[in-house]
């Protein structure tokens, strides 16, 4: 990087600070297929990234397979917009939070230290509008694992990175899981051992002052707003879209990317049962490389039907927020 100062061995640049704004739980989309959030601490021309258990796969032994929750957002001034697949409809079995990452702001003075394309850390007066990394570790996943309890935790972001291609990881939002799977011979997901970069994020408190010693920045109210030991974003805004079918390996642009888990896609497994029927499972993600990829996993909601099974595969094509597993290993 070309600008910044070192923390912890790291050197700091594009230093940004996610704040959550909203969360939500199973909205009604109006008849515009859409959900237009106002939260008051949101400022227009932030970008704005959502995370959680964004859709759900419906479907049964009688019915087709279908997708139903968010399909994508946009903001207009201080308007969000989320676009879901149904009009006047209930997104059931969603739940979702809303971030906003503050823009860099300039800073004036003469003296000081500053720390170049980043928010303005003295200027936030508001826990709100404050986010860092409340937990990082590189696992070794056994089927499944329990991520660990943090401050506000319903809401926190999870970013994870897998370099086994062939393992998806799926995050299970209402078991607070991460689950690691690959396809057998037939073409089906299950549980494997894989090891995965984990980086949680959570949002809403000022950090504690480092004991010993290290860097604060505190605002006009004497609050610390940044400080040494809590990492923040470092984030070059940069997102990508899903893929619109399994075998997109979307390029982040990025040599080891990791990417917050969303469930917006499911994938039809290749074996043929008894009676014609199919699996359908929810989806994670794979990695390779640079680029990420949906799969089907051996988690979340799976339906078995043989109805419409000549579609393989939905995708809602939704952007995903890309960061760098470097800046955090």
């Amino acid at each position: 990087m070309a600008f910044g100062f070192v923390v912890n061995g790291k050197e700091l640049a594009a230093v940004n600070s996610p704040s959550l704004l909203a969360n939500d739980k199973e909205p009604w989309a109006d008849g515009n297929r859409q959900k237009i959030y106002t939260p008051p601490d949101y400022i227009p021309g932030n970008p704005v990234f959502i995370v959680g258990q964004t859709g759900y796969i419906f479907g049964s032994a009688t019915n087709p397979p279908s997708y139903g929750g968010v399909t994508g957002w946009r903001t207009d001034g201080n308007r969000i917009i989320v676009d879901f697949t149904s009009p006047n409809q209930q997104a059931f079995f969603t739940e979702f939070s809303i971030y906003q990452v503050q823009t860099p702001q300039s800073v004036s003075g003469t003296y000081g230290i500053m720390i170049q394309n980043s928010v303005d850390w003295m200027s936030i007066n508001s826990a709100q509008r404050l986010g860092f990394v409340a937990w990082k570790g590189v696992v070794t996943i056994n089927g499944q694992w329990t991520l660990p309890t943090v401050q506000n935790d319903n809401t926190k972001v999870v970013y994870v990175r897998c370099d086994d291609p062939g393992v998806s990881v799926y995050h299970s939002v209402e078991y607070n899981e991460l689950t690691v799977s690959r396809d057998n011979g037939s073409g089906e997901p299950f549980r494997t051992t894989a090891n995965v970069q984990v980086v949680i994020m959570n949002s809403g408190y000022y950090p504690p002052t480092p004991s010993g010693y290290g860097m604060v920045i505190k605002n006009p109210a004497g609050n610390n707003t940044f400080t040494s030991d809590c990492e923040p974003l470092l984030w070059d805004w940069r997102s990508v879209n899903v893929g619109a079918n399994p075998d997109d390996l979307v390029d982040t642009g990025l040599a080891r990317p990791m990417i917050p888990l969303a469930v917006n896609a499911f994938m039809r497994g290749n074996s043929q049962m008894s009676g014609g029927y199919y699996n359908y499972y929810s989806c994670g993600y794979r990695f390779n490389g640079s680029a990420v990829q949906f799969w089907r996993a051996d988690s979340g909601r799976k339906i078995q039907t043989k109805w419409n099974v000549s579609t393989r595969w939905y995708s809602s094509q939704m952007p995903l927020m890309v960061i760098n597993a470097d800046h955090y290993f």
